[in-house]
């Protein structure tokens, strides 16, 4: 087995070269940096003015619109208030929060002149009894597992970091301490019961299609789960719901048995709790190194994977790898391309092709996550990122990812190409339109709150022209775009502060977008919540900021000089 150099728990050690205030002299200048967040790299330029940090302006990635939108909007401001990286994450934006850290950590050390260093490599085990491929949750368990029989463990990992996909930290179990704290009283046959009552609701609705499951699995999950429950709460995890309900959208149970930890937590304390066998030298973790092939005997029997870094044997291998949301070959092949994943970008279906194989039959593969978007759960009100089984709901209205349907559908009534005088107008995540999406809009307002740059606003910019190429010239696409900052947070500092000594506002009044070399007209600019600039104390006048940037405007159309004042 060839010597592999591994990264020590990357997403655990998160900006610590400089934690707290800023430890050395930064730079003057504009870096970009960038992280790994839950789709795959977050750029962010990052301006600095002074020895300090002036902005933080979020570019080009591939987050989940909708769900990681309150990581780009709080995490910027928060940044630059601290001066420092090392802020708290945005809850339920975990990974992209993160992601975003990890950028802006990034620049920084450009701008304190700090070269990325290599880490020690971790020892690994020579002739492991197990081969874990995947370092989620459950492939950490599974280790532990191991582990505790005084089985030597190697893991695998695909990414630099552990924790998979886990989204929210579902837990179910039957008579969990949970359900004892809350008074409820279950049984194993009761979930049995209930895992049989859902199978026989999903072949009714899916006559065409068999659906199987594992009586034996089943029944050993429903003997079991209750103890995985009890054994992670009592190392400390925090919840978000720890009295059990019932799951969203599915069928009730028979008792409540669902509770929610949060993702971060969850991954923590399991990780806490292998740590100390990787200390003991019993186990290790190989990071940035996917398997790419199961080995198998003369028998068939597997005895290990082939990595490109070189081949690890063991007596026994276990697949963790997750889902396929990511996987063209499978999403293909089930006739899933129409629906949006919100799966990460490492979900790949690597273990199920890698068990077909050698052999194995995949089945039940129409499930898939996606967000499905308009959906609402009684408890919070709020649109959730949900694993289903798609075909089970005909009365959902799915889209895709270029806007098929909704969009088309909204055409007819609204915007420029309904022939009607009624505006259809965007407003949030302009850069994650399809650019067939575009030509349907009369304006799209961008929220630009954590933009505080001409070199920041044009960076985006030049994604919203990109993904509009083919479809709408630079020139019809920016003169409908308006800028807009925040006064809800920042009326008093016109929202925020802008290179060049200005406020925000001001500063966006006075862009003139680029693009290419050439310079266009944009279309206007606005801010949230104008109600709180109606009176500032020590302003004359009503709407202070706001008349300084319209006259700003006019001037600035008509290319006269316009003071700071």
């Amino acid at each position: 087995m060839k010597r592999i150099i591994a990264l020590l728990l990357a997403m655990l050690m998160l900006g610590t070269l400089y934690t707290g205030a800023l430890a050395a002299e930064m730079t003057d200048g504009v870096y970009v940096g960038q992280g790994k967040g839950f789709g795959g790299n977050i750029e962010v330029t990052v301006t600095i003015e002074g020895g300090k940090i002036t902005a933080v302006e979020p570019g080009a990635h591939q987050e989940t619109a909708g769900i990681s939108d309150g990581a780009f909007a709080q995490l910027p401001q928060a940044i630059i208030d601290a001066q420092s990286a090392e802020v708290d994450g945005v809850s339920g934006c975990t990974f992209s929060s993160d992601g975003i850290k990890a950028a802006v950590q990034d620049a920084l050390n450009q701008a304190m002149g700090i070269e990325a260093e290599e880490e020690e490599a971790m020892p690994i085990i020579e002739d492991p009894d197990v081969l874990v491929i995947g370092a989620g949750v459950a492939g950490m368990r599974s280790a532990i597992k191991a582990c505790e029989s005084g089985a030597k463990v190697v893991i695998l990992e695909k990414t630099d970091r552990v924790g998979g996909t886990l989204g929210g930290g579902t837990l179910i179990g039957v008579n969990s301490v949970l359900q004892k704290e809350a008074g409820i009283e279950d049984d194993p046959e009761l979930l049995i019961g209930d895992f049989e009552r859902l199978n026989a609701g999903y072949q009714s609705r899916n006559p065409d299609v068999e659906y199987s499951w594992n009586k034996d699995l089943g029944v050993y999950f429903a003997n079991h789960c209750g103890e995985e429950v009890d054994w992670v709460t009592s190392l400390g995890i925090e919840f978000t719901n720890r009295t059990p309900s019932q799951p969203t959208l599915y069928e009730p149970l028979s008792v409540d048995r669902v509770s929610s930890c949060k993702r971060s937590s969850l991954t923590d304390v399991v990780m806490g709790e292998l740590q100390k066998y990787i200390d003991a030298g019993q186990a290790s973790i190989v990071f940035n190194t996917p398997a790419t092939d199961l080995i198998t005997d003369e028998s068939g029997a597997v005895i290990g994977a082939k990595t490109d870094s070189g081949d690890f044997y063991a007596k026994a291998t276990i697949l963790c790898t997750g889902g396929y949301g990511y996987s063209e070959e499978l999403v293909k092949r089930y006739n899933l391309e129409n629906f949006t994943t919100t799966s990460s970008w490492f979900t790949t279906g690597d273990g199920m092709l890698m068990a077909e194989k050698v052999g194995a039959v995949l089945t039940n593969m129409d499930f898939l996550t996606v967000y499905a978007g308009g959906l609402k759960t009684p408890e919070s009100g709020l649109t959730r990122s949900l694993s289903i089984r798609v075909k089970d709901f005909p009365y959902i209205i799915f889209v895709n990812k270029d806007g098929n349907r909704f969009v088309d559908e909204l055409g007819k009534y609204l915007g420029p190409k309904s022939g009607t005088d009624k505006l259809l107008v965007i407003d949030g995540e302009i850069n994650a339109v399809e650019g067939r999406c575009m030509p349907y809009f009369d304006y799209f307002i961008w929220q630009a709150y954590s933009t505080s740059s001409d070199s920041g606003l044009n960076t985006y910019i030049s994604t919203v022209i990109r993904n509009g190429s083919g479809y709408m010239e630079p020139e019809e696409l920016i003169r409908k775009l308006y800028t807009t900052v925040n006064f809800e947070q920042y009326a008093a500092e016109g929202g925020g502060s802008y290179t060049g000594g200005i406020n925000r506002l001001l500063g966006q009044a006075l862009w003139k977008p680029t693009w290419e070399g050439k310079t266009y007209r944009k279309g206007g600019l606005g801010s949230y919540h104008i109600e709180y600039e109606y009176y500032l104390s020590g302003k004359s006048g009503f709407y202070p900021w706001t008349r300084q940037a319209i006259n700003a405007v006019h001037r600035s159309e008509n290319e006269e000089e316009v003071p700071n004042e």
